[in-house]
């Protein structure tokens, strides 16, 4: 085993021993559950408490979220306001000992694309569909702040239709009847041990996300545990990413294996001080190859983000996010020596009509300088999230790219958002050349000195129809720079565009 392994493993364990040891010496609410309440009391004995229950407010209902094992629904009971308020935290013992939510999705949408991969040939046009079903279920027997068990399932039958570009429906598309989550979690408060298939998402989703996007989004089966102690917020995971079969039962992938460790500042932590940051996170990742050529990448990395006070009659607020890493370890028989950095600054007119956001950020990775010597230079971005990040064409990956971009978001009503972004690509080392978000070759430098990569433009609106509805539209032209041009492959102009519907309740 690696040095860097053995490092990787150790503070995997120190940390788990660690959050049980304190788990029980900390009360709090339970991990990413800051809605949830505490054991009720029962109101016949304390008639104080029934006269307060009495003037309390109706319960608050949650947002959806894309992780709904993350939505903490309280009791709706005489308080219910739609259909599927009777699916939520129904009570299955006194004093809200035990309790069941039901949620689910369906989803349906058409995609266009014209010059797939730059080629202008016949094959390369073609309109498809793809749907998505996703039905779970949700016990918890426990209190908040103290022991608690649940169990978590989610159905998911994804399928796409009469998709003809290269390689036909993927397993992007496709996966009839299997599990997207199936986990157990036990814990004391906010400390949680969660085994099983599940959603990950670490920060933004530049590095490891379950790319909702895709249709048959990334899973994966492992040990979690978390924890919130005051104002930090620990994460630790081991685990298998889950491969897509399509017909066939999906199973951990057994060639690699993920594992990482993260501390940050928790929901309810709150800035003291104006120079520090509103949320940050540190985190080391560990990608290794169990089977085939030596991989092993460990990636250290840090993300913060700072937002300034609301000045100004249009309640204007700015904020400004980063975040770097840096991946070392072994590609067969190579050092690797790699890195990258993402920067964003909003401003967002929070009083003017429309509460229009201001956008511009600059993202870049490195590159290989010599594909001859000892040492792999391009970035890896391991399981971020596809279609988030890089523009909704899904056309270029992150490794040897710099992004300039700069774009306005606006709910031009209340039933209606709209964004526009555009992005300029360029290479980072000449020597070496474009990567798609799979992070594999898409285009070989081919001894070409041009930097310019391409640029994409994108527009996006959704409709919101109540809470449960959404109808979503968008459109993205993806013109090529002189690399695209000047080297082997295609050279038109990409355009994609999607409309869909979303029912989430």
């Amino acid at each position: 085993m690696s040095a860097s392994r053995k490092i990787a493993a150790r503070a995997i364990g120190i940390a788990c021993a660690c959050l049980l040891a304190v788990s029980t010496a900390k009360a709090g609410g339970r991990f990413v559950a800051p809605q949830e309440a505490s054991i009720a009391v029962d109101s016949a004995a304390h008639p104080a408490a029934k006269r307060a229950d009495r003037k309390a407010p109706a319960p608050k209902r949650p947002e959806f979220r894309p992780l709904r094992f993350d939505e903490q629904w309280p009791d709706l009971s005489g308080a219910r306001q739609g259909w599927n308020d009777a699916l939520k935290h129904i009570p299955l013992a006194p004093h809200d000992l035990a309790w069941v939510t039901f949620g689910g999705q369906l989803r349906w949408r058409e995609e266009s694309v014209r010059d797939f991969q730059f080629f202008a040939a016949p094959t390369m046009q073609n309109d498809f569909g793809v749907s998505r079903t996703l039905l779970s279920g949700d016990l918890h027997v426990g209190t908040a702040t103290g022991p608690y068990l649940r169990g978590f399932a989610e159905m998911r039958d994804a399928q796409g239709y009469d998709r003809r570009l290269p390689g036909g429906v993927r397993s992007n598309e496709e996966d009839r009847h299997d599990w997207q989550n199936s986990f157990v979690e036990g814990g004391w408060g906010a400390t949680g041990i969660r085994l099983g298939r599940q959603d990950v998402i670490l920060g933004r989703e530049r590095l490891v996300g379950i790319s909702d996007w895709t249709n048959s989004r990334r899973s994966f089966d492992g040990l979690r545990v978390q924890s919130v102690l005051g104002p930090l917020a620990f994460d630790v995971l081991d685990a298998h990413v889950m491969a897509v079969r399509m017909d066939l039962p999906n199973r951990p992938d057994s060639t690699t294996r993920f594992r990482y460790i993260a501390v940050g500042a928790a929901q309810t932590a709150t800035a003291r001080r104006s120079f520090v940051p509103a949320t940050w996170q540190l985190y080391v990742l560990q990608l290794d190859a169990v089977l085939g050529p030596r991989h092993e990448r460990t990636t250290y990395g840090s993300t913060a983000q700072w937002k300034a006070p609301v000045f100004g009659a249009s309640g204007a607020q700015a904020s400004f996010e980063y975040e770097a890493a840096e991946q070392r370890g072994w590609q067969g028989d190579k050092v690797i020596n790699a890195w990258f950095f993402a920067t964003e600054a909003q401003v967002v007119f929070r009083r003017a009509p429309g509460a229009p956001t201001l956008i511009a950020g600059y993202d870049k990775a490195s590159g290989d300088k010599d594909p001859n010597d000892t040492q792999a230079g391009t970035f890896t971005a391991l399981y971020a999230s596809a279609h988030s990040h890089g523009g909704i064409a899904d056309v270029f990956g992150r490794g040897n790219l710099a992004e300039l971009r700069g774009g306005v978001t606006a709910d031009a009503a209340s039933w209606l958002d709209l964004g526009l972004v555009t992005r300029s690509f360029s290479r980072v080392e000449l020597a070496d050349g474009v990567y798609n978000k799979q992070n594999t070759l898409f285009r070989a430098a081919s001894g070409n000195t041009a930097r310019d990569v391409g640029v994409e433009t994108d527009f996006t609106a959704t409709v919101k129809l109540g809470r449960n509805l959404r109808l979503l539209g968008g459109i993205a032209e993806v013109d090529p720079g002189r690399f695209m041009k000047q080297t082997p492959g295609g050279g038109g102009v990409q355009r994609f565009s999607f409309a869909g519907t979303t029912i989430t309740f």
